[in-house]
């Protein structure tokens, strides 16, 4: 009787794709014991955990400890209501359990509530020092609020507490990482390799790390150890075809852009590795329909709709790389390298002002944008100002202007504008 009630009670909770075999209990087991033991499958710890709630009488503390277990296994599972649930129900029991507390913020990040779980794992902090706790304030503080900081403190905190957190130890590395520290995020790497020698994320960032540094063979190491470790990860194949792109081995950078594609589907950088293969082959025509492909699919990305524009604009249809343009600037990721092209693709279609507005916007987010100030210059002086145009010229030469191309132009710009004079003090002052 206790075995069919469970059953319908898995069955009423999780449909009908849940009825795995129940649970058979010796006389030396129950199913509380199974639950808090945590050694069976998820599928039967969630059968256990919510049978012992259901069924067995306890003590508070020992509730609390299944609700726990129950909401970190519905958790897993994708349950995420449930899990809710069950972890408010252990917090309602037991308001100072900082796990309870911490296993909720970890919850809330799933269900894109960042504040919420902030909240939570500064409760739990609150209650005690625990290391899952300082790593999901890192996560909100890196990946909500923006502040790299703020996130380095609490990871240091994390692993104060816990020196052999990997998840934290990653989360370092990557945050050195971003910041530069190619030294700082390669320790960090190697502690987590040390703790799981086939921590595929941790290759991952070595072999980004190889890249950065030049050393590409190395760098095809980490990531074939990576793939070896999980075979089936979309973006592992990504960096396999941008490394294979660095060696001008285009073939194979398009057979991994495509093993990434036929993986995740919806993975933006498998679409522009292939396009970029395909451009870098001749394939013009190819590595457009690629990135089409990809818009078609619905697939909303920065980088992708940005190098889409860029190949518009190459192949002068200006009017689809205008749109496209447009559309990478309204997602997120956009910045200075948006607008910048922006301003190229309306001086092609000769709108002086809207290139001027864009090149403003690009150098508001990047001041050093050389090419941006450059294209700043030019619409100055399209629209007659002629000193401003000037001095915006002399600026990007300052910021590292290739004057190998740019006088020629910019003296083809003065002369077209009537103004030959001005013309030749640059030829005289920049050569070229």
């Amino acid at each position: 009787m206790m075995r069919a009630l469970l059953l319908l009670v898995v069955t009423l909770v999780m449909g009908q794709g849940a009825l795995a075999r129940p649970l058979v209990l010796s006389s030396e087991t129950s199913l509380t014991r199974i639950c808090l033991d945590g050694d069976a499958s998820d599928e039967r710890l969630f059968q256990a955990c919510q049978g012992a709630l259901d069924t067995d009488r306890h003590m508070p503390r020992t509730e609390v400890r299944l609700l726990k277990q129950l909401g970190s296994v519905a958790h897993d599972l994708g349950h995420l209501e449930i899990a809710a649930a069950r972890l408010g129900e252990a917090i309602a029991l037991a308001p100072d359990d900082a796990e309870a507390h911490a296993l909720l913020g970890w919850l809330q990040i799933d269900r894109d509530r960042p504040h919420a779980a902030r909240e939570a794992f500064e409760a739990a902090l609150e209650a005690w020092p625990l290391a899952i706790a300082e790593g999901g304030l890192a996560w909100v503080h890196r990946h909500a609020d923006d502040d790299d900081a703020a996130a380095r403190a609490a990871l240091d905190r994390a692993l104060l507490l816990s020196p052999d957190y990997t998840w934290a130890l990653r989360e370092r590395a990557w945050n050195s990482f971003d910041a530069g520290d190619l030294t700082g995020a390669q320790t960090d790497f190697e502690a987590a390799l040390a703790e799981d020698d086939e921590d595929t994320n941790a290759l991952y960032g070595l072999s980004l790390i190889a890249e950065e540094e030049g050393n590409l063979p190395a760098a095809f190491d980490w990531i074939n150890a990576a793939i070896l470790s999980e075979p089936e990860e979309a973006y592992l194949y990504v960096q396999r075809a941008s490394l294979h792109f660095a060696e001008r081995q285009y073939r194979a950078a398009k057979g991994s852009a495509e093993r990434a594609i036929a993986l995740d589907p919806d993975e933006p950088d498998g679409y522009v590795q292939r396009a970029f293969a395909e451009e870098a082959l001749g394939h013009t025509a190819d590595a457009l329909a690629t990135y089409q492909a990809a818009v078609a699919r619905g697939i909303a990305d920065n980088r992708l709709r940005y190098w889409h524009a860029s190949l518009l604009a190459e192949e002068g249809d200006l009017g689809a790389a205008a749109t496209e343009i447009e559309a990478a600037i309204e997602l997120p990721g956009a910045d200075g390298w948006d607008f910048e092209l922006k301003a190229y693709i309306a001086l092609e279609r000769e709108e002086a002002e809207t290139a001027r507005e864009a090149a403003r916007a690009a150098l508001d987010l990047m001041p050093d944008l050389d090419q941006a100030r450059y294209y700043l210059a030019v619409a100055d002086l399209r629209l007659g100002e002629v000193s401003a145009a000037m001095e915006g010229f002399s600026a990007a030469a300052e910021l590292g202007l290739d004057l190998g191309i740019y006088v020629d132009r910019f003296v083809a710009e003065l002369v077209r504008a009537g103004k030959s004079g001005a013309a030749i003090g640059v030829r005289l002052r920049f050569g070229g």
